[in-house]
């Protein structure tokens, strides 16, 4: 019965049977959050099918654990240099710990070998293979060795970690300029409201000052007229009251002058933020726009080999099983149909009669 792969992608490969699973498998193109199913209905998680024998955690340098994969596969990585022989490895059913060394020491004698495709046998002598399947062998396309798949899926997880570490950044740059236009608009409006508060107060002793300063010039022209001692004192006492608010009307109308500038200041420095952060989140959409595209570049080069290659394994066993076929024929139907054709070719070759 034919399978369906589902990648964490959302590419679907397949139909495929089941043997050739247990090869992906075996191969590390299947991995831990894939998904299979039978109608492409309802999908189940790869290493849940214990015939797969995804059944190893790898404990990374961080400390956490990838996995579930095929212990064949760890095999792949150890030898391209990703894993060391002393990486520990944890077993997902029997919880047990050993070192990737000595996991493939103990399960290379019982390790199944898959029934390799016999290519040497495809590559036969010219009278083996027959010119029309010499003719429908795929010359043009070369298979993808395993070191461009594992470099291939290694660069689309690393185009997708980059895509998902600058779409953060770029959340992150938001939020942070949206707290700061926040807290600007807050301190603006906090600036705005005492300068308000300042000119209304302003206002109120500017016509204090006025009342006052022609109460004093009232008192000057009745201390003119008529110079006493109780007059006197009230005048003097009137003009020292408008020294007084003389100066706290200096006094405010500094302070009103500083908050002036302070709130320029502020819209300044808020005008700089936006600017920088504006510049940042058009930088970071740059970034996250080239990484998708290389993403979306690598995942479409990966469908391409894969399909590449399965196009290229179904006609080397289309070759295969035309070879098997003609080496198992007897000689004597091959005889009488060579015969056959040389008589045929004879008659071809007689002249017409005029």
């Amino acid at each position: 019965m034919s399978w369906y792969l589902l990648k964490n992608d959302g590419t679907v490969y397949g139909p495929v049977e089941w043997p050739e699973l247990q090869e992906w498998a075996g191969d590390g193109r299947i991995a831990p959050e894939d998904s299979l199913s039978q109608d492409r209905r309802s999908w189940k998680s790869a290493p849940s099918y214990a015939d797969l024998r995804m059944e190893w955690l790898v404990e990374l340098d961080d400390g956490s654990r990838y996995g579930p994969i095929h212990l064949m596969a760890l095999r792949e990585m150890q030898q391209e240099g990703s894993l060391s022989p002393a990486t520990r490895i944890l077993h997902a059913r029997t919880q047990e710990i050993t070192t990737l060394g000595e996991a493939l020491k103990a399960a290379t004698p019982a390790a199944p070998t898959p029934t390799p495709i016999p290519v040497p046998e495809v590559v036969a002598p010219a009278p083996v293979i027959t010119p029309s399947a010499a003719e429908e062998k795929p010359t043009s396309a070369k298979a993808p060795t395993r070191m461009e798949w594992k470099e291939i899926a290694r660069s689309k997880d690393h185009f997708e970690r980059e895509a998902v570490k600058w779409r953060k950044m770029y959340e992150e740059e938001r939020e942070r300029a949206e707290r700061t236009e926040k807290t600007a608009d807050e301190r603006v409006e906090a600036l705005r409201k005492n300068e308000l508060a300042s000119t209304l107060t302003i206002e109120q002793l500017q016509r204090t000052i006025g009342q006052l300063e022609k109460k004093a010039t009232l008192m000057e022209q009745t201390l003119a007229a008529t110079d006493s001692n109780g007059q006197s004192a009230q005048i003097l006492a009137l003009i020292q009251s408008y020294q007084e608010l003389s100066e706290r009307y200096d006094n405010l109308v500094q302070q009103l002058t500083s908050k002036s500038q302070e709130i320029q200041s502020v819209l300044e420095s808020r005008a700089q933020a936006e600017k920088y952060a504006a510049e940042q989140v058009r930088r970071t959409e740059e970034v996250v726009q080239r990484e998708r595209e290389e993403s979306d570049l690598a995942r479409r080069r990966a469908t391409e080999l894969e399909q590449s290659h399965l196009d290229l394994v179904r006609a080397y066993r289309e070759l295969n099983d035309r070879f098997i076929r003609f080496r198992n024929a007897p000689a004597e139907p091959a005889a009488q149909a060579d015969n056959k054709a040389g008589s045929e070719s004879k008659v071809a070759l007689k002249r017409p009669h005029r």
